[in-house]
């Protein structure tokens, strides 16, 4: 396997007292679905931003397919053609349809909006919701949102996706539903999967789980193959 990401003494404090991201070293593979497993306040999102650059490390380094990455400009470029993202709390824009919030994740990457159309509806179809495309989020359920939420984050056929606590805003059986449609998408795209989670359950499905406490990794074991 080829190495996707790559992060070597990597901190982050708030505060004297507040590490959130600790000497932290660890390498991911491309392919791997790796769960970040830990209690709430233990600085799992701070380490999930610094992987996406949204947050910059007071000292360490990051690499993506052997490079590391310089200043913003480099940053907001892997991250608009590379990465995708899945958050809790869904982030679609609320005065766009379903159909548009994936479409302008395409914006500057897919020209000519006719194909930018299409891979969107593409997209909804895999998500089993191509019928609500022209549905606005204040008319979905939050299982919904959260398909739609995925199928942006497939919209510039990235190399990684990033979920935050993908199904902490949904129902226990909902969010089977979400885990799985996650699961399925990076076996059969072969896409780096890192999830970020306080819940074992949901730990349990990924091939690896880092276990997260205070800033660091205390293990690193493997999940379902």
């Amino acid at each position: 396997m080829t190495e996707l990401l790559k992060l070597s003494g990597v901190s982050k404090h708030y505060e004297p007292h507040i590490k959130a991201v600790d000497n932290v070293s660890l390498s991911i593979q491309e392919g791997e679905f790796v769960a970040i497993h830990g209690p709430s306040g233990s600085g799992k999102t701070t380490l999930l931003n610094i992987m996406a650059g949204i947050e910059r490390p007071d000292r360490g380094e990051i690499f993506l397919d052997g490079v590391e990455p310089k200043g913003i400009q480099d940053w907001s470029r892997i991250r608009s053609r590379h990465m995708g993202f899945v958050f809790q709390a869904f982030n679609l824009l609320p005065t766009l349809t379903a159909l548009e919030n994936i479409e302008i994740r395409m914006y500057g990457i897919v020209k000519g909006s006719s194909e930018r159309e299409r891979r969107a509806l593409d997209l909804l179809q895999k998500v089993g919701l191509e019928h609500r495309a022209d549905h606005k989020p204040s008319e979905l359920s939050g299982g919904e949102c959260q398909r739609i939420a995925i199928a942006r984050a497939l919209a510039n056929r990235p190399k990684l996706i990033l979920a935050d606590e993908p199904t902490g805003n949904l129902d226990s059986k909902t969010s089977d539903k979400i885990l799985e449609l996650l699961t399925t998408l990076h076996r059969s795209r072969q896409i780096t999967l890192i999830v970020v989670t306080h819940e074992k359950e949901i730990a349990s499905r990924a091939s690896r789980v880092l276990s997260y406490v205070d800033g660091k990794i205390i293990s690193d074991t493997k999940g379902n193959p």
